[in-house]
């Protein structure tokens, strides 16, 4: 499985985020990801500990993100025979509404197969300092944050990120 979380393209968070869109390169500590899905079933990254976690900032209202979900349902069937996890963050703002029956309508229609977390009041954007969406963040598998990629992902670039940080 591939966790991933889906935020925002030209960094559509509610005027300019200042981050250009691209992949950005760190070496930061994940911040504690826990919370309840938009299905109401309970989800902690703790759980994946030693698998790569991507996840993905997204809302059914940010037209990158539903072009992006495309790239991101090629990748995570890549990328689930090799121990990742992709899950998705329901982001929302004063330009994108928290909008929960329309992002599970959105993700039934595309044959979900992550889980999605609610983010209802910003806990998680905030913790990752996300200011725009779609944005995706990619843990190694010792729980550090590798790679933030501002803007929708292009087609094989998730794979060749999460590749990079497994052993070879």
């Amino acid at each position: 499985m591939v966790l991933g979380v889906t935020l925002g393209l030209t960094l559509t968070g509610g005027g300019s985020s200042g981050q250009k869109p691209g992949v950005v390169s760190t070496n930061a500590p994940l911040p504690d990801v826990t919370g309840t899905t938009i299905h109401g079933t309970a989800f902690s990254a703790s759980e994946y500990r030693g698998r790569v976690l991507v996840l993905n900032f997204w809302n059914p209202y940010c037209q990158p993100c539903r072009q992006e979900a495309t790239v991101l349902d090629l990748a995570e069937g890549a990328l689930a025979p090799k121990e990742a996890v992709l899950a998705g963050v329901l982001f929302s703002n004063s330009n994108f509404p928290h909008d929960v029956p329309a992002a599970r309508s959105f993700a039934t229609e595309l044959g979900e197969r992550s889980p999605t977390l609610d983010d209802p009041h910003g806990t998680l954007a905030s913790a990752f300092g996300i200011r725009g969406i779609p944005t995706t963040v990619v843990a190694d598998p010792t729980g550090r944050i590798r790679y933030e990629v501002f803007g929708a992902l292009k087609r094989g670039q998730l794979e060749r990120l999460v590749s990079s940080l497994l052993p070879r």
